[in-house]
């Protein structure tokens, strides 16, 4: 009997630390960053709605200006990348997923150029960088790297179905729980919203800041 009650408080115990893990961190002197990646369907239901499309997955932050400093925040300062599959992506915005017209996700992959042009900076994120993006990254990502050669690349693409023009219950869901952008000095909460296509593990997740309170990544703690 009191292996059993011991057994039924370790379970517990176990269960708890999994619910309440604690959120990844990073920091420098202009701006602190925690986050926390959800990816199942349970999590994401729970904190945003049932109805949000497959393949998103949400990202709790709170952003804090250091220092006596104001950071204007900017959701496109952010980049989530899979180390599993390669991918990167730029949050969406609420419009994008639940506005008057109807995602349609659908995967893609391209043979892109070492080096070649680039639409955002975001392609220096290859293996070899160091310093404050948080060490080299190898591996699939390094298609988007600095040098010769070329690299296959896994991502998911998104096209609009044009809809009603209505307001969905889903859409006012998203820009109440989105994170605002404007300029803060106080700490600031809020969600955003990511394509990765497939099943994702938190270890092979990262989060990239780039913006005016400096370069930032972090890792999800499971």
């Amino acid at each position: 009997m009191r292996t059993a009650a011991i057994l039924l408080i370790t379970a517990c115990l176990a269960w708890a630390d999994k619910k309440l893990a604690t959120p990844g961190r990073s920091a420098n002197d202009n701006l602190q960053v925690e986050a926390s990646a959800l990816i199942t369907k349970e999590e994401v239901s729970k904190a945003v709605s049932p109805d949000l499309p497959a393949n998103i997955v949400v990202v709790e932050v709170t952003l804090s200006p250091r220092n006596g400093q104001t950071v204007k925040i900017d959701r496109d300062d952010f980049l989530l990348t899979s180390f599993s599959s390669g991918q990167r992506a730029q949050p969406f915005s609420p419009a994008q997923i639940a506005g008057s017209s109807t995602m349609v996700v659908s995967s893609q992959s391209s043979r892109s150029v070492m080096g070649g042009q680039r639409q955002r900076p975001w392609g220096g994120l290859g293996g070899g960088m160091g310093g404050p993006m948080g060490g080299p990254m190898g591996g699939p990502m390094s298609g988007g790297g600095i040098g010769n050669g070329t690299a296959q690349v896994e991502q998911a693409r998104a096209q609009t179905v044009d809809g009603d023009g209505k307001e969905t219950p889903l859409l006012k869901t998203l820009k109440e729980k989105i994170l605002p952008e404007k300029e803060v000095a106080e700490p600031i909460k809020g969600q955003l919203y990511f394509l990765i296509e497939g099943k994702q593990k938190l270890k092979d997740l990262e989060l990239f800041y780039r913006g005016p309170g400096g370069k930032l990544s972090l890792k999800f703690v499971q």
